[in-house]
């Protein structure tokens, strides 16, 4: 590249970024899954060729014009090279997520703690769209016979809301923010929104893409009745009303929540068949 000259040099420094700006683009557009991470990789080596021949342009006109002031042809590639990098860290920062802050607390507590106990225990591979409606949106509302139900849903407070009811009609909610800190819109994602239920307490759960984004353990038994769910609404309340806006590519329905081992199966299986990004 050092022997190139400016023609060519102004070239790779225009079409780097663009192309990889266009790539990606592209991949928005078509929703391609499997290939984010190659598309991702290609942004980032345009961009930094797009830098590396802005230095070396830099470079090389600075050295052709000795002890002169400086001129007001550097702007454009100055400008450029800041450009190139501002692309880099925004690339670098959405791939590997860096602005995705986890639940540590919830994180830590349920590490290493996952037993196997009966409830219920939902995976989805989802995209959620917004539905501009003030109302509940259902992803699903899932119930036994005894009238316990297990239902996710977006509040009309716009908050993501795992809800346990038992068969008294006690209410258990887990709430989620909507975005990077939560659950997001318009990405796929593998999601989990499960309880479990102990002679002595019970535990319910929500994760995205293998974190946990909430927990919390009641100090008690809650009674789910016979835990058979054999009522199972997708995309709607159990009165098939207030119906949610997303995308399913897989549903899996456990009647236990899984241990450790069990999860990293699963997540070994739902991320090599869609590419899912941690």
């Amino acid at each position: 590249i050092g022997g190139m000259q400016h023609g060519p040099i102004k070239w790779i420094a225009t079409l780097g970024p663009v192309g990889g700006g266009g790539l990606l683009w592209v991949a928005e557009q078509l929703d391609w899954r499997w290939p984010t991470p190659v598309v991702w990789a290609v942004a980032i080596t345009c961009g930094l060729v797009f830098l590396c021949s802005t230095v070396l342009f830099l470079q090389k006109s600075w050295r052709a014009l000795p002890e002169r002031p400086f001129q007001r042809k550097f702007m454009g590639p100055l400008i450029l090279f800041a450009v190139g990098i501002i692309c880099i860290g925004t690339s670098a920062a959405w791939y590997f997520r860096i602005a995705t802050p986890v639940n540590s607390q919830a994180q830590e507590k349920l590490k290493g703690q996952r037993e196997t106990l009966p409830g219920i225990s939902v995976h989805l591979v989802i995209k959620i769209n917004d539905v501009t409606e003030s109302r509940r949106k259902f992803v699903f509302d899932f119930s036994d016979p005894e009238g316990a139900h297990a239902a996710f849903y977006l509040s009309a407070s716009n908050m993501f809301v795992f809800e346990v009811t038992d068969i008294r009609g006690e209410k258990y909610p887990l709430e989620i923010p909507i975005g990077r800190t939560g659950i997001p819109f318009g990405e796929w994602i593998y999601l989990v929104a499960e309880v479990g239920v102990s002679s002595a307490k019970t535990n319910l759960a929500v994760l995205v893409n293998g974190y946990v984004k909430q927990s919390r353990t009641l100090s008690f038994a809650a009674d789910l009745g016979s835990r058979k769910w054999e009522n199972k609404v997708v995309g709607a309340n159990a009165n098939s009303t207030q119906h949610g806006g997303f995308s399913l590519a897989e549903l899996i329905i456990y009647s236990v929540t899984p241990n450790d081992e069990d999860i990293r199966k699963l997540k070994t299986y739902i991320f090599d068949r869609y590419a899912i990004q941690m």
